[in-house]
């Protein structure tokens, strides 16, 4: 029986009429609806172009550091400096004695020998460990110094003890640029259980913990050779970096190209069902129209 119905609709002389009258009906909200993901696809189009561009650029200011001549670096100063110590209200916690012991040209690192009351040991200081920048930025402090080589390890040897607590761990911090003697007013210092496991310091021993690592940082970034041993950082990282980056673009690329053929889908599928508005089809046959009529006057 709905086989036979079907048919007989199939038959019906203005089929293509109905079909019309029935894809006219839903043209508004469907071309609504199509409307919407063009908008999304559009912009989700330009960020992606966005990011692509940002990783060629990337990729150029690699490629140009790689070529950059290295800046001279300096030796370990051979006379100790005094540091002055606040916690985070300012409070004066004391002066310390800071000796360089080694500076780690290829990672753009220094290590100090810190001695003063309740404190003795090493501390490492160099940028960022965690930037992703061609030349890495802000700042890292290790509890001792580096024992291997690579960019990433963090074991340590000799490291410091203050208020008679070892400590362990680093310091990272991203941007340079607002570190002062009381800021960050709190900083990390753990105290190692075993290889994988380690716990909070004490109260008092993290606040002169934390005035130690600003201080340091401080004393750091006041070296004249800081933009080189950055550069140096770089490229340490370059190879890597590059790689990495030649990576995103290409998958950037690969997602431009994907939201691209949706974009051109959904554009196309908008065109149909708003051709198919009345509005649409008035205003389409009145420009032909016009068209018409200048054709003829020309």
């Amino acid at each position: 029986m709905v086989v036979a119905v079907v048919r007989h609709w199939q038959q019906r002389h203005d089929r293509d009429a109905l079909i019309l009258a029935a894809a006219q009906h839903r043209a508004g909200d469907r071309a609504a609806w199509e409307e919407r993901h063009v908008r999304a696809l559009e912009g989700e189009l330009a960020t992606v172009r966005a990011q692509r561009a940002r990783a060629r650029r990337c990729i150029n200011q690699i490629t140009g550091l790689v070529r950059r001549r290295q800046p001279a670096i300096l030796p370990p100063a051979t006379t100790p400096a005094r540091l002055t110590l606040v916690d985070g209200a300012g409070t004066a916690l004391g002066v310390v004695t800071v000796r360089e012991r080694e500076v780690i040209a290829a990672q753009g690192r220094v290590v100090y020998e810190v001695h003063g009351a309740r404190i003795h040991g090493l501390f490492t200081v160099g940028p960022d460990r965690y930037s992703s920048d061609p030349v890495p930025g802000g700042i890292y402090v290790f509890y001792g110094c580096p024992t291997g080589t690579g960019w990433y390890d963090r074991a340590c040897r000799d490291e410091p003890t203050v208020n008679g607590v070892q400590l362990s761990g680093g310091w990272s911090h991203p941007r340079s640029s607002d570190i002062t003697p009381t800021a960050p007013s709190r900083l990390p210092a753990s105290v190692r259980i075993d290889d994988t496991r380690s716990h909070s310091a004490p109260y008092a021993t993290s606040i002169r913990a934390g005035a130690i690592l600003r201080a340091l940082a401080l004393h750091y970034l006041a070296r004249p050779d800081v933009a080189g041993l950055r550069i140096a950082a770089g490229k340490l990282r370059a190879e890597e970096n590059l790689k990495a980056a030649r990576a995103q673009a290409a998958r950037l690329r690969r997602e431009e190209a994907r939201v691209a053929r949706k974009l051109r889908h959904r554009t196309g599928q908008h065109r149909k069902f708003t051709a198919l508005l009345p509005q649409a089809s008035s205003e389409q046959a009145a420009g032909e129209a016009r068209s018409c009529g200048a054709a003829r006057a020309a």
